[in-house]
């Protein structure tokens, strides 16, 4: 139980300094009436995830980029330029739940994980 702990809380920092860096680049969108919609949205589908040890965040980054994505620890972004083409709650929706489908199914940390895996074995065939 606790290496579980410690294992999200791993998810969390990395998530965070992964958010700062995006951050870094993208300015939030300073509507909070557009960000509390998407919020409440995003989390009535995080509730299904089955991840209740996390805490989700959802932030729209100010660009005409068209994109929307998931970082490890409950962080999902969507761009603005994405938002501007969608039509309708459904579709927001539809894209919310496929970014939490990747934290929900831990699928950037599996590939993370698997990684750091494959630059162990291969520092570790290097040294024989």
């Amino acid at each position: 139980w606790k290496n579980q702990e410690a294992g999200t809380q791993r998810e969390i920092d990395f998530g965070r300094g992964v958010s700062a860096k995006i951050l870094g680049k993208y300015p939030l969108l300073r509507d909070e009436r557009k960000v509390h919609y998407i919020s409440q949205i995003g989390t009535g589908i995080s509730a299904q995830l089955g991840r209740p040890e996390l805490r989700y965040y959802f932030g729209i980054l100010d660009t005409d980029e068209i994109n929307a994505f998931a970082v490890p620890g409950g962080y999902i972004f969507v761009t603005m330029g994405a938002l501007k083409l969608m039509r309708n709650e459904a579709q927001l929706a539809g894209v919310l739940a496929h970014e939490l489908s990747h934290i929900g199914q831990k699928h950037i940390v599996r590939k993370l994980k698997l990684q750091s895996t494959d630059r162990s074995l291969t520092s570790g065939i290097a040294q024989v």
